[in-house]
């Protein structure tokens, strides 16, 4: 009689004789299923580590001279002064999100810090150096910012705006936006000493620790409050894009 080795359960056992019939596994996991969890998670780390591989060299390519970083069908192909002006971001910065570093930038990147971003000079967020992380109110001094009337929150933010920007020398780009909170302060026919003399004393104490070591875009960002209005938000978030415009103006022409 031949004999026949049979796999069963990782073991090799030798068969003789009729094969004889199994009884039924009773109430235990089928032994295939372990196995077909295990191939799972084992290509799905598989796949993970090839589509990093492969924006490694996706990454290698974008640090080309000349190279686009909007390149690849994602986003339409852009005219020529549009791509004179991305030539000109990476050449002076490393994302579009870094534009107007540190005054003027977008919150810091995550995943550059981590090591690794796939939007490359693309991404929304700075890529350059933070010394420490951007300064903002505490939950206790948001919600004390709320209790805040419009006039309040306004007279808060004129306080601080022309400061910061002739101290970091961009006060006459920041114009257009001081002038915006100003017309708006201006519709509530208030002083904005008197608006500020209205402040708790106690409670301007607490913010003040807070606002005198935040940046330009951190002041502006008071306009987000409730009591401000989507109106003149919106018009914040536009004259904040195009000062950060007149800012990357500013250093190109300091670097030609």
């Amino acid at each position: 009689m031949a004999l026949t080795l049979q796999y069963c359960r990782t073991f090799i056992d030798a068969q003789e004789g009729a094969a004889n019939v199994q009884k039924p596994r009773s109430s235990s996991t089928p032994p295939c299923l372990g196995r077909q969890s295990w191939d799972t998670n084992a290509r799905r780390e598989e796949e993970a580590l090839r589509t990093y591989v492969t924006s490694l060299t996706t990454n290698v390519t974008d640090l080309r001279p000349g190279r686009d970083p909007r390149a690849g069908g994602e986003f339409p192909e852009p005219q020529e002064p549009a791509a004179s002006t991305s030539s000109d971001v990476c050449f002076l910065f490393p994302s579009k999100g870094s534009v107007g570093h540190p005054e003027l930038c977008h919150r810091p990147c995550i995943y550059f810090a981590s090591g690794h971003c796939e939007n490359g000079s693309a991404c929304g967020y700075c890529h350059m150096e933070h010394q420490e992380k951007p300064i903002k109110l505490d939950k206790q001094q948001r919600a004390m910012v709320h209790c805040l009337s419009k006039p309040q929150v306004l007279a808060i933010m004129l306080r601080y705006l022309k400061p910061i920007a002739a101290r970091q020398g961009f006060e006459l780009q920041a114009a257009e936006v001081v002038q915006l909170v100003e017309r708006e302060f201006a519709l509530h026919g208030h002083h904005a000493d008197e608006a500020l003399a209205e402040i708790p004393e106690k409670v301007m104490k607490k913010l003040s620790k807070t606002l005198d070591r935040m940046r330009f875009s951190g002041i502006l960002g008071l306009a987000s409050q409730e009591q401000i209005g989507y109106p003149f938000r919106q018009h914040m978030i536009e004259a904040l894009e195009r000062l950060r415009a007149a800012a990357f103006t500013h250093d190109l022409t300091e670097h030609e």
